[in-house]
């Protein structure tokens, strides 16, 4: 299974990144009208403070996960380690985990894109 960005969020980025500089050149063309602007502005903010909200939250799953990961694999490692243990049922598990950590990554990849987005976020309001 490849991963790319592509194949986990389709066009979620260039959507994000389009709206924000759709907001961008509104404020730009406009800048001598004040009212307009800072009702556009207020937007932009509020879109960027709604990203940092997502952000954040997503790292805390992402932290609840893996704690609850490392647990699974510790019950894992402790029940192959009694004598009569089923081999089959610690491979099941293992899998289950491992499926587990191919999600968390997929979630680190959207949190690396929103990284992305708040860096042309802060090159663009360098030039407001």
């Amino acid at each position: 299974m490849i991963l790319d960005k592509e194949n986990l969020f389709p066009g979620q980025i260039e959507k994000k990144i389009n709206y924000i500089n759709q907001l961008f050149r509104a404020l730009l063309i406009n800048r001598r009208r004040v009212n307009e602007d800072r009702s556009k502005y207020e937007q932009l903010i509020s879109v960027i403070l709604e990203e940092e909200e997502n952000l954040i939250s997503t790292h805390r799953s992402h932290i609840d996960q893996m704690v609850e990961v490392v647990k699974q694999e510790m019950m894992l490692l402790c029940n192959i380690d009694q004598p009569g243990s089923d081999v089959v049922e610690y491979v099941k598990g293992f899998e289950q985990i491992f499926s587990t950590k191919i999600e968390e990554i997929q979630a680190q990849l959207q949190f690396q894109q929103i990284q992305i987005i708040f860096a042309i976020i802060n090159i663009q309001i360098s030039f407001i």
